[in-house]
């Protein structure tokens, strides 16, 4: 059981929890009174809230989800992944972490390199079998460390409680291996990490990991061979199980520009689970798979290629138009992450400043949002509440619901961030003097800031028309009654 800093036992987290902290937020309430209304430190109401409740986390599509596995594994620091999907540090991490310590793949496929790798309550039972059975019995080693590792795997509602505990003690990020070596020191980090996801109610199935050679795989019913050679095609292509990455090595694969491409300009037209197999996308993401077997290595293909050519272009005349909408210099750190592997922002500055058509070049980004946007919402809004799809049909018709109701949840982000920057100020300053207001200092100093009015604005609209709506059921009811 996890142990609040007043010594109470606290369990995990409930259904009932989960919609209070996402409620609570959801009307602008401070973590300090989440907390306080919870129960809980504030610092486990953020945290569960940024990786189980927001609903932002919906939002992340399989080429953000590959990008992502692709820095991570390269080594780029959190804060330079976090500016890069303009999400939170704690996101980023918790994305990563529940998709297998970053062995997402493409179309869902997952490895691990874990399953060729011993434990050591693994090598300890080979050599207690090794002298026990005989040192030829192969089949009965082989199902004396399958039992063991079903006796190590094994968690008790003791070790339960440990665990909550523990990572209540050391937070939701810390170091695994600290966690693992107190609480379970015979399983690896990942396991440790994915048992605590399991029990503290995030969706994920862990199964015990057999070994995995490439002779145990299985084509599924139902598969042809030009199925097989497709996945053959992909594991060769993004697995890093080691038996994958010498297949790729052999046959000179690699991700190719269009896989690249159509990931990230692409990203809805991947079908979900369960829809056919032959949609056009997929059809399209097969045929160029096949075409790259077999190929010159990665290192011998030209940096620029005319997809990263056409990409650069794309991605400086957004930001061009981005500069003069909000006076921030082009980010080229950001474009050069676009464009690819093997791509830097000095490379990128180069290449755009040896095309002397560059000043022809013609993109029609993301339109951003105006004062007169910001109105048309405020009507719609006054007129619909949360209606999103009948606020875009009626008054923003050039944009997406999707980004209607992006626009209020990032100006809420963005309120959020001012007010805590803000309240740790006051906090500090009424140290010194007791009687200072701190709510009231926190509005004096953002009130002419116009994100934060805006969506004050905005939520003031959306409360009305809640109470208003709300009274006119009660009308209705008392006239049938």
């Amino acid at each position: 059981m996890m142990t609040s800093t007043a010594g109470q036992k606290l369990g995990a987290w409930t259904p009932e929890l989960d919609e209070l902290i996402g409620r609570l937020r959801s009307q602008d309430h401070t973590w300090e009174y989440i907390s306080l209304a919870v129960g809980r430190p504030k610092s486990a109401c953020s945290d569960r809230f940024y990786t189980s409740i927001d609903p932002e986390l919906k939002s992340w599509t399989p080429a953000m989800l590959l990008k992502l596995d692709q820095m991570v594994e390269s080594g780029t620091p959190w804060t330079d992944i976090a500016a890069t999907f303009n999400k939170k540090i704690i996101t980023c991490r918790h994305q990563w972490a529940t998709l297998g310590k970053g062995k997402y793949r493409v179309k869902g496929y997952l490895s691990s390199s874990e399953a060729l790798n011993w434990k050591q309550h693994e090598i300890e039972g080979f050599w207690k079998a090794w002298l026990r059975l005989g040192r030829m019995d192969w089949k009965a080693i082989a199902a004396y460390i399958g039992a063991t590792n079903q006796t190590a795997s094994k968690w008790t509602p003791k070790e339960h409680a440990a665990l909550l505990e523990v990572v209540m003690e050391h937070g939701l990020f810390s170091d695994w291996s600290v966690i693992r070596d107190k609480v379970k020191p015979n399983l690896s980090e990942d396991e440790v990490e994915a048992e605590y996801y399991r029990l503290d109610g995030v969706a994920i199935k862990v199964d015990p990991k057999p070994q995995v050679t490439k002779s145990d795989i299985k084509p599924h019913d139902g598969w042809t061979e030009e199925d097989i050679q497709r996945l053959n095609t992909i594991l060769m292509k993004y697995s890093s199980l080691p038996v994958w990455t010498k297949e790729a090595a052999e046959h000179g694969v690699g991700p190719s520009e269009d896989d690249y491409e159509m990931l990230f300009d692409q990203p809805r037209g991947l079908k979900k689970s369960g829809e056919s197999r032959g949609s056009s996308v997929e059809s399209r993401s097969y045929e160029t798979t096949n075409k790259t077997v077999p190929r010159l290595p990665p290192q011998f293909e030209p940096p620029w290629t005319n997809a990263r050519v056409h990409r650069l272009k794309r991605l400086v005349s957004q930001q061009q138009q981005q500069e003069r909408a909000t006076d921030s210099p082009i980010n080229w750190s950001w474009i050069a992450d676009h464009i690819g592997p093997g791509i830097d922002e000095s490379m990128c500055i180069t290449m755009w400043h040896s095309m002397p058509e560059r000043s022809k070049v013609k993109y029609n980004p993301a339109k951003y949002w105006t004062k007169k946007d910001i109105e048309l919402l405020e009507e719609g809004i006054t007129a619909y509440g949360r209606g999103w799809a009948l606020i875009q049909q009626n008054f923003l018709q050039e944009r997406t619901i999707d980004s209607i109701r992006r626009k209020v949840t990032n100006l809420q982000h963005v309120r959020d961030s001012l007010v805590a920057t803000q309240r740790e100020i006051a906090l500090n300053q009424k140290l010194e003097n007791p009687d200072l207001d701190v709510d009231a200092f926190i509005h004096d100093n953002l009130k002419h800031n116009p994100q934060y009015s805006s969506i004050n604005r905005l939520e003031e609209l959306m409360k009305q028309y809640a109470e208003d709506n709300g009274k006119v059921r009660k009308v209705i009811h008392r006239k049938f009654d």
